[in-house]
């Protein structure tokens, strides 16, 4: 376990546009366009696809205020990415007006999309994203196990920690 925070601090210590996997790279692209017009988007995906590394290099990248939860403390920024969103309509409107009174554009990370007319942006992984997420994380010197095919979890099946 300590292993795996460790490798999960060096990752969120080392998130830039260099180490996103392919499709990753497309969902930021299009998060980073959207955010000059829209002020309301959602990234969604299944667990583990990567979206919080997505909201940690937004953070980087673009100084955009990342935060790891619906009821955490917003600050004027003028992006904020809210991870573990509601994905329902009237939560995720709650959310995007509280957060509008402090940011110019607020990107909720969700498993599910947001039931509303808003930029939506999924976020799904492929073989080849796998691969580069695996060299990436193997670099950050990560006791990894090799995921070859796409699982339910996706990314977190490389934290796999055999204990004894």
């Amino acid at each position: 376990m300590v292993n795996w925070i460790r490798l999960h601090n060096k990752v969120k210590e080392s998130a830039t546009f260099q180490l996103l996997s392919p499709n990753q790279r497309t969902a930021f692209s299009s998060l980073r366009e959207a955010a000059r017009y829209a002020n309301r988007l959602n990234l969604y995906g299944e667990s583990g696809a990567g979206k919080t590394f997505v909201g940690w290099v937004l953070a980087r990248e673009l100084g955009a205020l990342y935060l790891p939860g619906p009821s955490d403390q917003m600050e004027k920024a003028e992006i904020i990415v809210v991870d573990d969103a509601p994905s329902t309509r009237t939560q995720s409107r709650i959310l995007y007006g509280d957060a509008l009174e402090y940011a110019n554009s607020v990107v909720l990370l969700s498993q599910e999309p947001i039931e509303d007319h808003i930029v939506q942006v999924q976020l799904s992984l492929t073989a080849e994203d796998l691969a580069f997420v695996g060299e990436n994380l193997r670099g950050l010197g990560g006791p990894l196990r090799e995921v070859t095919e796409l699982e339910p979890g996706l990314l977190w099946n490389y934290f796999y920690v055999h204990v004894g």
